[in-house]
């Protein structure tokens, strides 16, 4: 099992003295049915550029192609956010009012208000979130294989 996940880009923006570079991931489609493309946004097909740290003594230009490595651990962790978390607190408070009350409209307005208060949460917590889930230049490409 690799302890990273890959993917091929294009340099499309340089950022001088920040170490760093905008790649806009060319195999985007196979993030698809990622739950984690949001948080880590490999799978977006929108205009935001993937900010990507690039080691140093590597020269980069735009236009030239690389593979981008990120953390497989910060995959999982960012499928524990966006799934795992929500639906067992949804679960737990839907149990939890139905057992006290008795009422499953109650209990299913409860769980749709602590869903909707989790990912407020979270959109208020973004920025630290982000900081979290880096992705490295692996090394320059002369052609994406594909």
């Amino acid at each position: 099992m690799s302890d990273q996940i890959l993917h091929h880009g294009v340099v499309e923006k340089l950022m001088p003295g920040r170490n760093m570079v905008g790649v806009r991931i060319a195999d985007s489609d196979e993030c698809a049915a990622c739950a984690a493309a949001k948080i880590c946004r490999a799978g977006n097909n929108s205009s935001e550029l993937l900010a990507v740290t690039v080691p140093p003594g590597m020269r980069l230009n735009i236009g030239d192609k690389v593979e981008v490595a990120g953390s497989e651990q910060l995959h999982r962790k960012a499928i524990r956010l966006l799934m795992l978390y929500p639906t067992m607190a949804i679960i737990a408070v839907m149990v939890g009012v139905y057992l006290l009350w008795g009422n499953q409209l109650m209990a299913a307005l409860a769980g749709v208000g602590v869903m909707f208060m989790f990912f407020i949460i979270l959109y208020v917590c973004r920025n630290r979130i982000n900081r979290e889930f880096v992705f490295v230049i692996k090394r320059k490409l002369e052609a994406i294989d594909k």
